[in-house]
């Protein structure tokens, strides 16, 4: 149930703006059962080479314990064989942003959709476990202006492989800065991931996980910039000195909060125990860090920034 917005008016607090996000980039909504809403997969393939092609085990909702980072699911996407697709060929599952679509020459489209923001910092979570030691996961980032990348990188997009986690969660920040090769604000975001690299190592089997997919986008250099719906969160001095204070609501007492510098280390992990608390920032280096809260009914985050100054 959504909850109501707490204006904290016994301290002076500035908010930044609102930023755009990556829609249902914790994969908790499926109202498909075959798909996460507003990602394309195999479990909701549209197109006209589409038909009979509907495969849900490629892509499955995980709810296990220690499959997700945030909320109570992940997004498992899992290299399998296609029957009606190719005589049986073995695919890489793939989740896109958007709608994924295949047309009548067995060729795959990948829509993207709509973000008109420059964020400053891509971030995600994955677990990989590949079937055999050469298999690869991958991932595809960029944004376009009129059907245009506005940003560098290899090629088109910006490209990582995901190589094997050792069956732990590793968080990924990507800045993007260095990317954009135009003072354009984009039309359309397109971020695609593949189960398996799309060379003769792709594997049956090979298993990737994703969760808490989100950007960091910056109001100003010392600005907090919260994302997703902010309700009764904030932080202040800033910059601090000696201490972050988190003031929140009643009811975001027992919210995890974390703080990451900018390599996305965790240099804080903690639990807010009262509506006004506070991290002892002494131990820190200056520089910018930011912060992230994950809410205690596990489905609101709020990220922000804030200035570490000695």
């Amino acid at each position: 149930m959504k909850k109501v917005f707490t204006i904290i008016a016994a301290i002076s607090l500035s908010f930044g703006a609102f930023s755009q996000q990556i829609l249902n980039g914790g994969f908790e909504t499926w109202t498909n059962p075959n798909a996460p809403d507003d990602w394309g997969t195999f479990g909701n393939l549209t197109g006209s080479g589409a038909g009979g092609l509907i495969a849900p085990w490629f892509a499955i909702k995980d709810t296990s314990a220690g499959n997700h980072v945030e909320g109570l699911a992940s997004l498992k996407l899992v290299t399998d064989t296609l029957p009606a697709f190719a005589g049986g060929t073995l695919l890489s599952s793939v989740a896109c942003i958007g709608v994924l679509s295949l047309d009548a020459s067995n060729a795959f489209h990948y829509s993207g959709l709509p973000y008109a923001k420059r964020p400053d910092t891509l971030y995600f979570s994955y677990k990989y476990a590949p079937a055999t030691p050469g298999d690869t996961a991958i991932m595809e980032f960029y944004l376009q202006k009129n059907d245009t990348s506005i940003m560098g990188g290899l090629g088109y997009a910006i490209i990582k492989q995901l190589t094997n986690s050792g069956g732990q969660w590793v968080n990924v920040a990507i800045p993007l800065a260095q990317y954009y090769t135009s003072s354009e604000s984009p039309d359309t975001v397109q971020m695609l991931f593949f189960s398996s690299t799309d060379t003769a190592a792709a594997t049956f089997g090979s298993a990737l996980w994703l969760d808490d997919i989100h950007f960091d986008l910056s109001v100003n250099p010392l600005g907090i910039a919260p994302i997703g719906e902010v309700r009764g969160v904030n932080t202040y001095p800033n910059p601090a000195t000696n201490q972050i204070n988190i003031a929140v609501g009643a009811d975001e007492v027992g919210s995890r909060i974390q703080l990451y510098d900018m390599d996305g280390r965790i240099v804080y992990d903690g639990i807010i125990s009262s509506t006004i608390s506070s991290i002892d920032t002494r131990s820190l280096q200056s520089g910018v860090y930011s912060i992230r809260v994950n809410s205690i009914d596990h489905l609101t985050i709020y990220n922000g920034k804030i200035a570490v100054a000695k």
